[in-house]
C-alpha cells in the first residue's frame, strides 16, 4: 500500500557513497536479506511518502517505488543539493536518511520531523549521550579534555525546515574556501548562519555501518523486533 505524504514534508536518502572504508558500496549490502538502500528507502516511506534517493553517477535506480532519483555527486553536499532540487515543490519540511543507519526506525523519524515542525527548530538530529569519556586529540598529538557531561553521538536520520537547508547549500556551494568534499553534515553550516539545530532522543544501539563487522553486529541485533520498520 502507498503511503499518502503529509501536506508539506517529503523525504530524502542519500546513498550516492563509494563505500571507501567499508570496501564496496555498503548502501547495496544485504541486511536479512535487503539492500540497505531499499531498506532506508521502505522507512522513509512509510514515514513521510516515497523519498527522493540520490544514486552514484551512472548507476540506474532498480529499488522500491521513489519520488524520483538522482545521480549523486562526488560528495554529501553535492548529493544533497542534487536531491533537494527534486523535491515536489509544496516541501516545506524534509526528512534525510542515510542507509548506513539501518537500524532507525519511525518513532525517530516522526520525532525529528516533530522537533522540526511542531518545536519550531531550523534542525534536529536523533542523538544519544556517550557514556565514554571525550578527549580532543591537538595537532601536536596531545590531549584536551572534553568529558562526558552533554556530549552526544549524532544519528540520522535528520530533519530539516527547507528554506534553511536550502540558504545553508547555497552557502555552502558559494563559499569557495570550502570543499563540498569536507563537509560531513549540515547542521553545522545552519548553525553558523544562526538556526536552531536540536536534537532528540536516539538509540545507541542504531550503528553506524563503516565496516562489514558493523553489518554482523546489525544482523544480530536486528533479531530484536525493536529494530522492525513497523
Amino acid at each position: 500500500m502507498k503511503t499518502e505524504r503529509p501536506a508539506g514534508v517529503a523525504g530524502i536518502v542519500l546513498a550516492a557513497g563509494s563505500g571507501t572504508r567499508f570496501g564496496s558500496p555498503k548502501q547495496f549490502a544485504l541486511l536479512d536479506g535487503e539492500r540497505l538502500v531499499d531498506r532506508a528507502v521502505r522507512l522513509v516511506t512509510k514515514a513521510v511518502g516515497e523519498p527522493v534517493v540520490a544514486v552514484p553517477t551512472g548507476y540506474v535506480w532498480d529499488g522500491p517505488p521513489v519520488h524520483a532519483w538522482v545521480g549523486g555527486g562526488g560528495s554529501r553536499l553535492q548529493s544533497l543539493s542534487a536531491a533537494v532540487d527534486e523535491l515536489p515543490a509544496d516541501a516545506e519540511f524534509v526528512l534525510v536518511h542515510d542507509p548506513a543507519r539501518p537500524l532507525a526506525t519511525q518513532d525517530i523519524c516522526h520525532a525529528v520531523l516533530s522537533a522540526v515542525i511542531d518545536g519550531g527548530a531550523d534542525a534536529a538530529m536523533s542523538a544519544w549521550a556517550t557514556p565514554d569519556t571525550i578527549k580532543n586529540v591537538r595537532a601536536d598529538g596531545s590531549l584536551q579534555h572534553l568529558g562526558r557531561d552533554g556530549m552526544v553521538v549524532a544519528q540520522s536520520p535528520m530533519a530539516y525546515r527547507l528554506s534553511t537547508l536550502r540558504q545553508a547549500i547555497d552557502h555552502l556551494m558559494a563559499d569557495d574556501s570550502t570543499s563540498p568534499g569536507s563537509v560531513t553534515e549540515e547542521t553545522v553550516v545552519i548553525e553558523q548562519l544562526g538556526g536552531r539545530v536540536v536534537c532528540v532522543p536516539g538509540d545507541r544501539w542504531s550503528h553506524h555501518i563503516v565496516e562489514p563487522r558493523d553489518l554482523d553486529l546489525a544482523h544480530y541485533l536486528l533479531a530484536d523486533d525493536a529494530y522492525d520498520i513497523h
